[in-house]
Formats: structure tokens, C-alpha cells, sequence
């Protein structure tokens, strides 16, 4: 069986640049519309965004790592036939 063919790294740059275009176009749309509450609400959404990366890397990422050094240390101490 062949390999499947891989798609080309331009398909994948031009739909990341049309998604890019069109927010970019719908928000300043939204932002004329509504006389700059847009920029408000974007805003409040980017504050969101910050406050879940934050509690990703302390949380998720950096208590994971150190949830696994303990867990790889009670287990060298488990296996160490001399600790009992």
C-alpha cells in the first residue's frame, strides 16, 4: 500500500491567511457597526484567553511535571529492594 500523498505546506498557509482575512474583515465590520464596543468585547475575550493559558502552564503543564517526578521517585523507592 501506498503512502498517502501529503498535501503541500502552501494549501495549508493559504486557508490559515483566508481565515486570518476574513476575522480580520468580520471584526472590523463589527467594529463599525457597533461604534468600538467590538474592541471592548475583543478586549474582554483576549483577558479570558491570557487567564487560560496562565492556569494551563501552572496548572496543567508545570503541576504535571512535578506530579511525575513524585510519582517516578515513589517509585525508584519502591524498587529499591535496600529501603525496605
Amino acid at each position: 500500500m501506498p503512502p498517502p500523498e501529503r498535501t503541500p505546506a502552501v494549501r495549508s498557509w493559504i486557508s490559515i491567511a483566508l481565515a486570518l482575512f476574513v476575522g480580520v474583515f468580520l471584526f472590523a465590520m463589527l467594529f463599525l457597526l457597533t461604534g468600538g464596543a467590538a474592541a471592548a468585547i475583543a478586549g474582554a475575550g483576549i483577558v479570558v484567553f491570557v487567564v487560560a493559558g496562565f492556569h494551563y502552564f501552572v496548572w496543567g503543564w508545570w503541576l504535571s511535571a512535578l506530579i511525575k517526578r513524585d510519582v517516578a521517585e515513589e517509585e525508584a523507592e519502591d524498587s529499591d529492594p535496600d529501603s525496605r
